[in-house]
């Protein structure tokens, strides 16, 4: 363990998760700055169309890339695990088996995403006058997607010593850098969505050369060296084993909210804009949520290394307790801004109808969107993927699709789609709780 490592398993249980979350949530913030600054950009200095093609393909992008981040999820909480437990000949193969794995997936997710983004975009509806501009978006953003799916590997591993602040502190660069790129390329060079495509992927590619580089210098069991970038078979086995699941169900909600953007998209081109703008402003409620999520996890994992059954009982009601003040209180802040706020992205004043009409359902109700964040996040720190990916296929996946094709033809409103998402969330919480009870007390049997 070295000095600038954090470990989980002692110490006051609130504090800890708290000091953890603020940089997860300040590097959450900065990431979404690089999607909503792009919208931003592009609505207020492009078009309308332009704005719907960015937000329009966030759904198929988010389908094809969140499976193979969700594989990141399953090697941190392996290294959290052999952290934990101070087994530091484990952690080092952890770690260089997670990098050749993020290697292999960036490879892959290129040829997958520029191969699939034309047959998705048109069998989601897309309207005619956004395609040319939700194709350029998608082509030059999966050229790129290696150096992102690496950094979110990387920084997974820095979480899982205890480390959020240093992936905060290389989105900061990264995000800056973003911005001014932005700016070069969409108002100076007059380029449009690939000019935001292209200014995001750079900045990303920088953020992961500074994750890479720390991780290369450290002097501690989880320095990567490149020689040793190689699959272990046994770690391999068990990051797919945690990772695979996760993935699954990222790729499954994706799909489900690929589903629900084909029912926007047959409202035209401006509910697509306006949804596209109110989920920008989303993310900062769920990224906040999906933080405290990821603390829990890493909480969780570490403890069941260490094999401080108790402390995960209440790391938990803690966790619970963070994410739906946090979630309740940004909802309501969110709505009660929430003209200004879509006027940031437009000028339109029917986008911003359709952004509100979004607006009123999800955002005040996303707490329950970060509760169910939670319970999933500390089943999976736990060592048990299966379960909650199959929770989250029915729950979430499932509702959604049923509501879609059997509610929603009753009433063809945006209003009625958009209450699939806080009712999905709240069966799938409490079907993740009942089974995150018996799960501890199978633990604490052991």
């Amino acid at each position: 363990m070295t000095a600038d490592s954090k470990s989980m398993t002692s110490g006051p249980i609130l504090g800890k998760l708290i000091k953890f979350a603020i940089p997860l949530v300040l590097t959450g913030i900065l990431q979404q700055l690089y999607n909503t600054f792009d919208s931003v950009i592009i609505g207020k200095f492009s078009s309308s169309l332009a704005l719907a093609g960015v937000g329009g393909s966030a759904s198929l992008i988010n389908l094809v890339i969140n499976f193979f981040i969700g594989l990141s999820t399953g090697a941190s909480i392996v290294a959290g695990q052999c952290f934990g437990a101070k087994d530091n000949a484990n952690m080092k193969k952890v770690v260089h088996t997670a990098v050749a794995l993020a290697l292999v997936c960036g490879v892959l997710i290129t040829g997958l995403g520029l191969a699939v983004l034309r047959p998705i975009l048109r069998a989601i509806k897309t309207p005619e006058a956004v395609m040319p501009y939700a194709v350029k978006y998608t082509s030059v953003y999966f050229c790129g997607t290696l150096p992102t799916l690496l950094y979110n590997f990387l920084a997974g591993i820095l979480r899982a010593i205890g480390d959020s602040k240093r992936p905060l502190y290389y989105l900061v660069i990264s995000a800056a850098l973003n911005i001014v790129l932005n700016l070069i390329f969409v108002i100076v060079l007059g380029m449009d969505v690939d000019g935001v495509a292209a200014a995001t992927i750079i900045s990303q590619t920088v953020c992961c050369i500074l994750a890479l580089y720390r991780l290369m210098r450290v002097d501690a069991s989880y320095r990567i060296e490149i020689k040793s970038i190689r699959f272990d078979k046994k770690f391999l086995i068990k990051i797919l084993r945690l990772g695979l699941p996760t993935g699954i169900n990222s790729c499954l909600f994706s799909f489900s909210n690929l589903v629900i953007q084909s029912s926007v998209n047959s409202f035209g081109a401006a509910a697509t804009a306006g949804c596209a703008a109110d989920s920008n402003i989303e993310n900062f409620i769920y990224m906040p949520m999906n933080a405290i999520g990821v603390a829990a996890t890493t909480f969780v994992s570490q403890n069941k290394g260490a094999e401080e059954y108790e402390r995960i009982d209440k790391g938990f009601k803690y966790s619970v307790f963070l994410v739906t003040a946090v979630g309740l209180v940004l909802g309501i802040t969110v709505l009660v801004l929430g003209k200004p706020l879509l006027h940031l992205f437009t000028n339109e004043e029917e986008v911003v109808m359709f952004g509100m009409q979004r607006m009123m359902i999800i955002a005040t109700l996303y707490f329950i969107c970060g509760i169910m964040e939670v319970v999933g996040g500390t089943i999976r720190g736990m060592g048990e993927g299966i379960i909650p990916m199959l929770v989250s296929v029915a729950g979430v996946c499932g509702i959604r699709i049923f509501w879609i094709f059997i509610i929603w033809p009753l009433n063809r409103t945006l209003v009625t789609l958009f209450v699939s998402y806080p009712l999905s969330w709240f069966v799938t919480s409490m079907t993740m709780y009942i089974y995150f009870k018996a799960a501890k007390k199978r633990l604490q049997s052991i």
